[in-house]
């Protein structure tokens, strides 16, 4: 009997086999990546969810006015170390508030502390001065500093502001503040929008102290030494606490002549109402941070601020 051939080759067959297979995986393997992706984002989705509960927590307990910064809640780990929180807890006061500076026409501070962090006196002048005229309501410009005709000649229309700052950022907009940026990377933790306008002469660090008291680092050292009790750290029980202003600065031995303290008395107050929270919480390689600053007024603490941030990073 005659055998019927077979209406395709048998080579085109198995071509036609491979090319299905082939289809077949393709669309398995996409179908694989797209479950990957949304697995991703799934995951991602309850990290973000875990590390947000995790800081939120962090700032409930921090911004509770009786807690202590040696608290042991403020700081959580996980056995696995996986996940946790720390909350760090400081006076507003700590840093500059430069608008008050500025009210205060306190130009020798500003140039103080440019200097201290190595910028030439000419330019410590010019940035000072710049400062000021950012802020005021004339045109007048002050000795050494800028007015509109100087941004203008950089192509700048709208400046200066001629108003306060609303915030640290803004700082960078100023003519000739570029140096202080260059050379000075942590500028910001020395300034604020926010605060009573005064530094807190209780939890200030060493640098602000030395330039505001118009002394010596080795000179305020002991006092800071002395005020944080025998923890070493501010904002707990053992913290020495002065009465008055004057009690302060006698002990970190600010000069009596009255020209002179009356001049650095008015750069401090005893303590200040405005603190700052940050919460640092984190989930496997998920972070986030959430920074306050407030001011208590009775029993209810007031937002001046707030930010958050989360960092999430998705393996490869």
């Amino acid at each position: 009997m005659k055998k019927t051939s077979s209406r395709f080759p048998q080579g085109s067959a198995l071509m036609m086999v491979l090319l299905v297979v082939g289809v077949l995986s393709s669309l398995v393997l996409s179908a694989l990546l797209v479950v990957n992706r949304n697995a991703e984002r799934v995951f991602s989705k309850a990290a973000e969810m875990e590390v947000t509960a995790l800081a939120q927590k962090g700032i409930a307990l921090g911004v509770h006015p009786a807690i202590l910064r040696n608290d042991s809640r403020l700081r959580e780990e996980s056995s696995d170390r996986r996940q946790g929180y720390e909350v760090e807890i400081s006076s507003e006061g700590t840093r500059l508030n430069v608008n008050a500076v500025l009210a205060r026409g306190d130009k020798v501070l500003l140039r103080s502390l440019f200097y201290e962090w190595g910028i030439g006196d000419s330019e410590a002048a010019e940035i000072t001065d710049a400062l000021f005229d950012w802020v005021d309501r004339n045109e007048d410009t002050e000795l050494n500093g800028a007015e509109r005709d100087v941004y203008e000649e950089l192509g700048y229309t709208d400046r200066p502001y001629n108003r306060p700052f609303t915030s640290i950022d803004e700082m960078q907009l100023v003519y000739g503040f570029d140096q202080i940026v260059e050379t000075k990377e942590d500028w910001r933790d020395s300034f604020t929008v926010y605060g009573d306008g005064e530094l807190d002469i209780h939890e200030v660090g060493e640098e602000l102290l030395a330039v505001a008291t118009q002394l010596d680092p080795a000179v305020v050292e002991p006092y800071l030494y002395n005020i944080t009790g025998a923890d070493e750290m501010l904002g707990t029980e053992d913290d020495v606490s002065y009465e008055t202003l004057d009690d302060a600065l006698d002990a970190i031995g600010v000069s009596e002549v009255p020209e002179v303290r009356d001049e650095i008395r008015r750069r401090f107050r005893l303590r200040s109402n405005v603190r700052r929270v940050e919460s640092n919480a984190f989930f496997n390689d998920t972070t986030k941070s959430i920074t306050l600053v407030l001011r208590q007024s009775g029993g209810t603490p007031r937002i001046l601020y707030q930010k958050e941030t989360l960092t999430h990073k998705i393996k490869e």
